[in-house]
C-alpha cells in the first residue's frame, strides 16, 4: 500500500492515494490510524461525494476512541443522509455507515433506531468471512500482477476493490451488533427461532470481548423457550469468562437464578437471584434490578420468607427511584 501511495503521489492521483491510505488507516490503531485519516481527509478533499465518504466510518471510529460517541454517530448519520439525498447511494459505502450505525446505537441503548440500520445493513451484507477473505486475496493477487506489469491504473482499480471487500470483512463486529438488534426486536415480536438464530449467528462474528454478553443473552432465550439444558449449557461455559462486580455478572445471576426456578431448585434461586439484586443495585443496573425484584420477592414469599420479601421489594423499588411511604 505504501508503495501504491508513493506512485500515486509522484503521479498526481489524489483518488488512489486517499484509496491507499485508508487501507493503511484500516490496518493502524492509535495514533498512526488518527495520522493516516487526517491525511486520507486532506488528499481526498477535492474528489466526488461517494470517496469522501469513505473517511467517514474511520474518523467516526477516531472519535470514538477519543470518547466523543455522540459527535461519531451525528457524523456518520450525517454521511448516510446527504449520500441519499445526492443521488449517491453506493452500496459497500451505506453497508458500512449502516452496520456502524446499528452498532453505535444499540450500545446506546436505542434499539428502535439500531434495528432500523440493522435491517437495512443486513440486507446489503454480501457473504461470510471466508467468502470474503478469498475475495479480497483474489484482488490483492491481481493488483500485484498489475504492479509488476507497470499498469497502474488497473492495479488502482484492483485496490479499490479490494478495499471495499477489506471494509466489508472488517465489519463483522458491526453486523454482529446488526444480527443482535434484530435478535432482540424479532424476541419481543414473540419470533422465538429467528430470534435464536440471529443470536446465534451474532456470537460467531462479535469480537472476543462481546461473546460473553451474547452467550448470556441467548442461554436467555434459549430459557425463555423452555430449552433448559441447553441454557444451562451456555451459562456453565460463559461462567469463567465474565469478570466479578460487572453488570454482565448481575445479568448471568439473573439468568441462573431464572434456571435454578425453572428446574425447581428453590435455595439455589434465591442465592442467585438474591446476588443479581444486589449487585445491580450497587451498580445503577436498573434493568437487571427491575427483573430480578420480583421473582426474588415471590419466592422468598413462597417459602414462608414473607418479611424478608417485603424488605426485598421495597428496597428494591426505592433504589428504581419509587417514593418512600
Amino acid at each position: 500500500m505504501q508503495r501504491i501511495r508513493r506512485r500515486a503521489e509522484r503521479l498526481d492521483r489524489p483518488r488512489q492515494a486517499g484509496i491507499a491510505l485508508l487501507w493503511l488507516a484500516g490496518y493502524s490503531t492509535g495514533d498512526a490510524r488518527t495520522k493516516y485519516v487526517a491525511e486520507a481527509e486532506t488528499t481526498l478533499s477535492g474528489e466526488p461525494p461517494p470517496v469522501r465518504a469513505m473517511v467517514v466510518p474511520l474518523r467516526a471510529a477516531v472519535l470514538s476512541e477519543w470518547g466523543e460517541a455522540r459527535y461519531a454517530v451525528h457524523l456518520l448519520e450525517t454521511c448516510h443522509a446527504e449520500l441519499l439525498r445526492d443521488g449517491y447511494p453506493q452500496p459497500s459505502l451505506l453497508l458500512t455507515l449502516r452496520a456502524c450505525l446499528a452498532e453505535r446505537h444499540l450500545r446506546q441503548g436505542d434499539l428502535e433506531r439500531a434495528a432500523e440500520y440493522a435491517e437495512s445493513a443486513l440486507r446489503l451484507h454480501r457473504g461470510g468471512p471466508a467468502v470474503l477473505a478469498e475475495l479480497t486475496r483474489s484482488h490483492i493477487e491481481v493488483c500485484r500482477s498489475h504492479l509488476a506489469a507497470d499498469r497502474f491504473a488497473d492495479a488502482a482499480a484492483s485496490v479499490a476493490a479490494a478495499y471495499d471487500l477489506m471494509q466489508e470483512r472488517a465489519l463483522h463486529p458491526a453486523m454482529a451488533h446488526c444480527l443482535l438488534a434484530r435478535a432482540r426486536v424479532r424476541g419481543r415480536a414473540g419470533d422465538v427461532e429467528g430470534a435464536l438464530a440471529d443470536l446465534g449467528a451474532a456470537r460467531e462474528t462479535a469480537w472476543p470481548d462481546d461473546v460473553p454478553a451474547i452467550t448470556v443473552e441467548l442461554a436467555g432465550e434459549y430459557l425463555a423457550a423452555g430449552r433448559l439444558e441447553t441454557a444451562g449449557a451456555l451459562l456453565d461455559q460463559v461462567r469463567p469468562s465474565v469478570a466479578a462486580g460487572t453488570a454482565l455478572a448481575a445479568e448471568l445471576r439473573l439468568q441462573l437464578g431464572s434456571l435454578a426456578m425453572a428446574r425447581g431448585d428453590a435455595r439455589r434461586a434465591a442465592e442467585d437471584l438474591r446476588a443479581a439484586v444486589e449487585l445491580a443495585t450497587g451498580l445503577g443496573e436498573r434493568g437487571v434490578l427491575a427483573r430480578a425484584l420480583r421473582p426474588l420477592s415471590e419466592l422468598l414469599g413462597e417459602t414462608g420468607r414473607q418479611a424478608e420479601a417485603a424488605d426485598v421489594l421495597r428496597d428494591g423499588l426505592l433504589a428504581l427511584g419509587a417514593e418512600p411511604a
